[in-house]
């Protein structure tokens, strides 16, 4: 399991250092960190749509792999203020 967050007003991504494109559309970057915080992934597309789903779950399996138990990293309870795993769906 994972937290998954919405950012509708553009927070945590001006948290992040996201940038809009040409100034006008909000930035389309999705992160995953690990238990400890870690950026494991920042990928940044405004046309690749589908590739963050795809490299975010990439990222979750890698990361799941390294675990001694085999189970996903659980995510801070704090994931609002500072996103634990975060993926961004069209």
């Amino acid at each position: 399991p994972f937290e998954l967050l919405s950012d509708p007003d553009g927070s945590a991504g001006r948290a992040f250092g996201v940038k809009k494109t040409f100034g006008l559309l909000a930035g389309r970057v999705t992160f995953v960190l690990d238990r400890e915080g870690v950026v494991r992934l920042r990928f940044d597309s405004q046309l690749r749509v589908h590739e963050h789903v795809a490299r975010a779950l990439a990222t979750l399996e890698q990361l799941k792999a390294s675990t001694p138990s085999g189970e996903a990293p659980a995510a801070k309870s704090n994931a609002v203020a500072s996103p634990a795993l975060a993926a961004s769906v069209p």
